[in-house]
């Protein structure tokens, strides 16, 4: 049987791709994959579609380091999406 244990270095490069959709769980500043997330920005991944349930510092730190083009909030009272451009966002797409 293969060994599916790899350290975050090795499953970002192997599993995320720029132009990739990443979902990004956690709940608000609980939870979220902060290692990831360092991980993604480490590895200069470009226009990145991310979802998640809320937006939080997650978001904040991987918009901020230009990798993601389109983001997407979803939970039962909210729910929205944006395409990320350089200095500006646009909204309801």
């Amino acid at each position: 049987m293969q060994e599916k244990l790899m350290d975050l270095r090795e499953a970002v490069s192997r599993f995320i791709r720029n132009r990739d959709t990443v979902a990004i769980g956690g709940c608000g500043r609980n939870r979220s994959p902060m290692a990831l997330i360092r991980e993604v920005i480490r590895q200069n991944k470009k226009d990145l579609h991310i979802i998640g349930r809320e937006k939080g510092m997650d978001f904040d730190i991987v918009i901020g380091a230009n990798c993601v083009k389109e983001k997407e909030n979803e939970n039962r009272i909210y729910s929205s999406r944006y395409r990320i451009k350089r200095g500006s966002r646009e909204y309801g797409i």
